[in-house]
């Protein structure tokens, strides 16, 4: 299995605290919309060289929260807000994730949520991005 898939699900193992005490009601693999609100979107994006010797390759994945709020309350962006702060809190208690070939994860920004009001509730998607550093050898992505 490639690392980055491996990076995907520690990420949703660390989240899922938040579906048990009910900060949100799922947490998804990719970019699938839920019909339960608040919810959690865990998407895989660039996945770049950081630098390479002969027998590793440092890489730099970025990976994508995407926070999914409908609600009659038409402060979407508080109840946003609450969310990425408990992301924040479980992502960073561990930098590594758990993972040994994992160096690093850091926050690197909120992209400006996309909102609607189309229906008799409050629509928001925030994505918060995260740089997540990791190694693997030169001839294969999986070690």
């Amino acid at each position: 299995m490639h690392k980055t898939i491996v990076i995907r699900n520690a990420i949703i193992s660390s989240l899922e605290p938040l579906v048990a005490d009910d900060t949100v009601k799922e947490i998804t693999k990719g970019a699938r919309h839920s019909h339960d609100y608040p919810s959690i979107s865990v998407l895989i994006g660039p996945d770049d060289v950081a630098n390479k010797n002969s027998a590793f390759i440092n890489w730099e994945l970025t990976v994508y929260t995407d926070i999914t709020i409908s609600s009659t309350d038409e402060d979407v962006d508080a109840l946003a807000q609450n969310v990425r702060k408990e992301i924040h809190k479980a992502l960073m208690a561990d930098y590594t994730l758990g993972l040994d070939f994992v160096t690093e994860i850091d926050p690197i920004g909120q992209q400006e949520p996309k909102r609607s009001d189309d229906s008799d509730l409050y629509n928001s998607v925030t994505s918060v991005a995260w740089l997540v550093r990791y190694r693997t050898s030169v001839a294969d992505p999986s070690l």
